[in-house]
């Protein structure tokens, strides 16, 4: 799929702006070769008695995504360091870099972690013989929901850059667990690049 290119394009309306970020999203899903397919995932450590919590990132694999839902998704196994930090703080950030188009973006929200559940198996099944020995069995097989709660669009411009942050009102959506998927327009706000 062709990089979306916006050297000249006005977001005037919030969701003008929501619609073209799914639209890349999407598109980076489908396509290895894009550089949406590869998001940095942050989480952030668990904390002990003698070490502080502090942010930890790290490179996954977006492996589905829903605009109607605002959702994104990724695998893991159940094992890696990741899920205990994701159980025990839920608030995770996936980070985006599409370098053709010179746009970044930071999406915000909480993840929640499909392991021996009905939607894992059901993705279980659909990955091929050779994907299994990654996660080692079904039973640690894990998929990861992030609910988006807020997204950070930056377009580096070689005279200016621009950013905007999109808010989702809580209680609209999937994310928030309404079963008709529906929610309200995105709350934009311009911010310092």
């Amino acid at each position: 799929a062709p990089t979306m290119r916006l050297m000249s394009a006005d977001f005037s309306q919030p969701q003008q702006l929501h619609q073209h970020i799914w639209a890349m999203i999407i598109a980076g899903c489908a396509d290895p070769a894009n550089d949406l397919h590869w998001p940095m995932l942050a989480s952030t450590t668990v904390a002990s008695e003698h070490v502080a919590a502090e942010p930890n990132v790290r490179t996954v694999v977006l492996r589905a995504a829903s605009e109607e839902g605002r959702w994104l998704e990724c695998h893991s196994a159940m094992q890696t360091g990741k899920i205990a930090e994701l159980q025990a703080q839920p608030i995770a950030m996936m980070a985006f870099n599409d370098r053709p188009s010179r746009q970044q973006l930071r999406l915000k929200g909480e993840v929640s972690i499909h392991n021996n559940d009905a939607h894992a198996k059901q993705i279980w099944a659909t990955l091929s013989a050779r994907q299994h020995p990654e996660y080692g069995s079904i039973e640690q097989f894990a998929v990861l929901r992030l609910h988006v709660q807020s997204i950070d669009w930056l377009r580096l411009g070689k005279t200016r850059h621009d950013r905007i942050r999109l808010e989702y009102p809580a209680g609209n959506g999937l994310a928030s667990g309404s079963p008709t998927g529906t929610e309200a327009a995105p709350i934009a706000r311009h911010l310092s690049p």
